[in-house]
């Protein structure tokens, strides 16, 4: 049986994370990287993008398309931190993980 690898990432896009723009993009792109590198014929690989600044957005629901993955950095706006993650969250939950999944929720922010 397939084992499944569930990951959703909160990424900060928020006014305050603009000095780290570098940062978050590489620290995003390496967890992407890391995490479908993780798939092969035993195990699947869903990964789901969620931004928040002034709003949340789902960029990409869970998939295991590298292409659709693809997010080029831009920070502005308030943090909806709370709301980021809790959106995250919902699209594991909706994902009906059984207990040999397993389930990520990832964050990448500042915390301002």
């Amino acid at each position: 049986m397939k084992k499944t690898i569930y990951a959703a990432i909160a990424l900060d896009v928020s006014s305050s994370m603009d000095c780290l723009s570098r940062e978050a993009q590489k620290t995003y792109d390496d967890t992407v990287e890391s995490l479908l590198k993780e798939a092969d014929k035993d195990t699947n690989v869903f990964i789901s993008l969620i931004t928040f600044g002034s709003s949340v957005t789902l960029v990409t629901d869970l998939t295991k398309d590298a292409k659709a993955l693809n997010y080029h950095y831009y920070a502005s706006g308030n943090t909806k931190l709370f709301d980021g993650v809790g959106k995250a969250i919902e699209i594991l939950e909706n994902a009906n993980p059984t207990k040999d999944d397993a389930v990520l929720m990832i964050c990448i922010t500042d915390g301002e």
